[in-house]
């Protein structure tokens, strides 16, 4: 009888074990997949976030080549304006300075026609040379406008691609996650079952050992006339002799 308590005894503490086991295991997966969760959740949120500036970036680069592009309209138009003023103001010296001469009755052959002449080629090239720095400002802007529209594209091709390669990192550490809750949670299920199994096997070992005790010391056939004896340790536990 103790034997047999003790059999039952130790399948109980298997049972028991098992079963802790497998809540080790639940425990163990669920927090793993809690961080796969969590994980999952981050890489929202950062997409979110390059979904943001992207769209920042782009806007910024937008509104700086527009602004550029503004200036370099604007200088063309103040080259221009600044261009017929000068000429106005130029034909209108020489229409004063034509009339002087006249007045004074000096032939055109003279040096006060020289002198016109020669103010009128400095003031055409002193014309030229500001449409041409006014041109160039504008040219200039024109090309900084563009360095920054190739600038913002391949900002936001870059945060595009960082963005994208975020997702499938994330993505791929969220899978290797709840790849790891399953082998944990089939981990505590087999460690389980090799935990019953064991305590199966103690109970038919424990069963076995109990009938090979019975048929020795009384459930077989004696083979000769000879009275077989219980020990008296046997015999205090409720066996008698068999004769």
């Amino acid at each position: 009888m103790l034997q047999g308590g003790s059999m039952l005894f130790g399948m109980s503490s298997s049972n028991k074990a098992s079963k802790a086991a497998q809540r080790a295991a639940r425990e163990e997966a669920s927090r793993i997949r809690w961080n796969a969760d969590e994980v999952e959740r981050s890489v929202e949120i950062n997409d979110q976030a390059f979904a943001y500036n992207i769209e920042a970036s782009e806007i910024a680069s937008k509104f700086n080549v527009e602004q550029l592009n503004r200036e370099a309209a604007f200088a063309e138009w103040a080259t221009a304006f600044n261009d017929t003023i000068g000429r106005r103001q130029k034909r209108r010296q020489q229409g004063s300075q034509v009339v002087a001469i006249a007045r004074s009755g000096v032939t055109s052959s003279s040096s006060g026609y020289d002198v016109m002449r020669d103010s009128e080629i400095e003031t055409e090239l002193e014309l030229q040379a500001n449409a041409y720095a006014g041109l160039r400002q504008a040219h200039k802007l024109k090309q900084q406008a563009e360095i920054t529209r190739i600038q913002g594209e391949n900002q936001a091709w870059n945060l595009n691609f960082q963005r994208a390669e975020e997702k499938r990192m994330g993505a791929l550490e969220a899978k290797d996650l709840r790849w790891q809750a399953k082998v944990a949670e089939m981990g505590g299920v087999s460690q389980a079952s090799a935990l019953k199994r064991q305590g199966t096997a103690q109970l038919l070992n424990g069963f076995s050992g109990m009938a090979d005790t019975y048929m020795k010391y009384g459930g077989g056939t004696p083979t000769s006339g000879t009275p077989t004896v219980m020990p008296a340790s046997s015999m205090s536990s409720g066996y008698k002799m068999i004769g």
